[in-house]
């Protein structure tokens, strides 16, 4: 995980993270029966280089870009 220069982001965007966290947090406390899996490092290693991925993780650095 990456630190992150709070001087750099929007008041708006750091709200926008925050209450992310929140609504995850709460949604898997509300949900006990989710088993949590971790994936083998091929597969990781899979998924890091899928078309998909790199589409998604292009939509996400467009929408948090440093303006």
């Amino acid at each position: 995980m990456t630190t992150l220069d709070i001087k750099k982001i929007s008041v708006y965007n750091f709200i926008e993270m925050v209450n992310s966290q929140g609504i995850i947090r709460e949604y898997f406390n509300s949900t006990p029966d989710i088993d949590v899996e971790y994936f083998s490092p091929g597969e990781e290693n899979q998924i890091l280089h899928s078309k998909e991925f790199n589409a998604l993780q292009s939509v996400i650095d467009k929408k948090f870009a440093w303006k």
